[in-house]
């Protein structure tokens, strides 16, 4: 007997187009040129299947029609595959035509659960991560997803309730200690610092739960802790999203630090250098862009603003500079190139200070 044939609708509104190997706005501007390209992308997603698999775009949707070979775990398989690849949207939908066929698969019922837990599908995230507890009572991992759809959905009591249960289940479970310290940092501190402490020495290469150890930290006072926590964040992974909050992090903590030393009062050695800067930038209008961007890429990796010592270096300068005297550099830089940006860090009464001496010193 063949197979049942399973039929997908994926709208071409919906999909991205920066998948397919053609420019997107050519593809906008041609409609056979995107519906061949589409039928090409889909194709191929069907190929690694077997079976046979028929496509068609009408009506705004590309219309797949598989027969399947065999059985649906090849199905399965590739589903959980694109969600790990980013491919959303095709994941789901292979995902929830297998559950159709086989509705009590634990694999299928949490990573479709999950994917559409982040997509804010929740009731039905709910409803399928729910029944995975059910069936697989001791598993951590479905405890924890389930915990983190219960707090994405408003209900922090059942959501602390089902992470605790993932980690009585499974002690190192260290995304269960990340999601259940978060939730309890607002009712309970402490404990959500015990749990964000061990989510941190689990997730060692986790970002995320870097991140949060060091946002609890800083919570509580520990502000040289928590900046230690923000730079392994970035050591991590530096073009990630945690390590770009990371990075504003510190340099909320060093410009706090700086102010500090002088009770919130004009730092004067930053406002000299801020002269100098807009010197060097009137004398030398060429050296504006490069130096700033060039601190700019150093920033990425920190510049300690307080110790005094020169130990950066430029290319597009000559000698060593300290990290304050880079950040008030950078401060004038942006000032010129792109005035209404945040600079990251408030220096505006130190250059108001610099402006004022330059223009009595130039008369």
């Amino acid at each position: 007997m063949k197979p049942e044939p399973l039929d997908f609708s994926f709208p071409v509104a919906d999909f991205d187009l920066a998948k397919l190997p053609i420019d997107p706005a050519l593809l906008k501007a041609d409609k056979a040129m995107l519906e061949d390209a589409l039928s090409g992308y889909f194709a191929e997603q069907f190929k690694p299947l077997g079976g046979e698999a028929s496509i068609a775009i009408r009506n705004g949707a590309v219309a797949v029609r598989w027969i399947p070979e065999a059985g649906l775990d090849a199905l399965v398989d590739h589903g959980i595959r694109l969600l790990g690849k980013g491919d959303t949207n095709l994941g789901v939908a292979l995902l929830r035509s297998a559950l159709a066929r086989m509705p009590d698969v634990p694999c299928i019922l949490l990573n479709l659960g999950m994917a559409l837990s982040d997509q804010g599908e929740l009731d039905e995230a709910l409803a399928l991560l729910g029944r995975k507890t059910q069936l697989e009572p001791d598993d951590a991992e479905g405890w924890t997803a389930l915990g983190v759809a219960l707090a994405k959905s408003g209900d922090p009591d059942h959501a602390a309730k089902a992470l605790t249960r993932s980690i009585e289940l499974d002690p190192e479970n260290g995304y269960g200690h990340l999601n259940l310290g978060g939730l309890l940092m607002r009712s309970d501190p402490q404990a959500g610092m015990r749990h964000l402490e061990k989510a941190a020495k689990l997730l060692p290469r986790n970002t995320a739960a870097l991140l949060n150890w060091g946002m609890a930290l800083l919570e509580n006072g520990q502000t040289t802790e928590a900046d230690a926590a923000m730079e392994r964040t970035i050591a991590t992974s530096p073009l990630s999203e945690h390590a770009e909050k990371a990075r504003t992090i510190r340099t909320r903590i060093a410009q706090e630090a700086m102010r500090g030393r002088t009770k919130g009062a004009l730092r004067p050695d930053a406002a000299m250098y801020c002269l100098s800067a807009l010197r060097l930038f009137a004398e030398s209008p060429d050296k504006l862009q490069p130096v700033t961007f060039e601190i700019t890429l150093l920033g990425r990796q920190g510049l300690d603003m307080n110790d005094p010592t020169p130990k950066y270096t430029l290319k597009t300068l000559s000698g060593q500079f300290s990290g304050l005297q880079l950040v008030s550099y950078l401060y004038v830089g942006m000032k010129n190139l792109a005035p209404d940006a945040d600079p990251g860090i408030d220096l505006a009464r130190e250059y108001e200070q610099a402006q004022a001496l330059l223009r009595e010193r130039t008369g």
